[in-house]
């Protein structure tokens, strides 16, 4: 099986005073250029070219884009079919399909990977792991240890009173530090 080849392109000759020739074909999802022996087999020629666009990619780009992650690389470029490498790598980003490590910074694939492959950091989630719930029982408890009435109005104007009671979690962050020096002691 040959190799992938859409579109074509010709870079500039400046000894002959001739420009760089970007011919672009469909494929994927836009009119693009992108050569799959020049990524795999020549890494300092151009391989991708991406949909209105004049930006040139090169292997070593793909690598320099996935911090010299070849397997992260290669599978970038095998997708991008009219996008910005960037573009995809952003939305592989918010999808939570690869990770910016928070300590060193480097790109990882975080599916197959809980922590980061170079400095062992872990993913972080953007799910709580840790929810509250509180029932209109916890609220009429609360009251009857204040000496309020219990009535529809007042455990109303108790509902609308304590939203966003908990916003501030300056004390609970000090309880799961004082929670952390327990299990794993202070730190010299």
């Amino acid at each position: 099986m040959g190799y992938l080849v859409v579109g074509k392109y010709t870079p500039e000759d400046v000894e002959n005073d001739m420009p760089e020739v970007i011919e672009r074909e469909y494929y994927g999802q836009g009119m693009i250029f992108k050569d799959e022996e020049a990524y795999k087999e020549h890494p300092e020629q151009v391989c991708y070219v991406p949909e209105l666009s004049d930006s040139i990619y090169t292997r070593q780009d793909f690598l320099n884009l996935c911090d010299g992650n070849v397997e992260m690389a290669d599978e970038l470029f095998d997708n991008c079919d009219w996008q910005h490498p960037e573009s995809l790598i952003e939305d592989w980003v918010v999808n939570g399909e690869w990770e910016k490590c928070g300590r060193c910074g480097m790109l990882f694939g975080c599916q197959m990977h809980d922590s980061c492959t170079n400095c062992g950091n872990p993913v972080l989630s953007d799910e709580p792991w840790y929810v509250e719930k509180w029932f209109d029982e916890d609220l009429a408890a609360a009251m009857e240890l204040a000496g309020v009435p219990v009535t529809y109005e007042n455990l109303s104007k108790m509902r609308n009173g304590c939203k966003g009671i908990f916003d501030d979690k300056s004390v609970r962050n000090e309880m799961l530090v004082d929670k952390a020096y327990e299990l794993f002691g202070r730190e010299e």
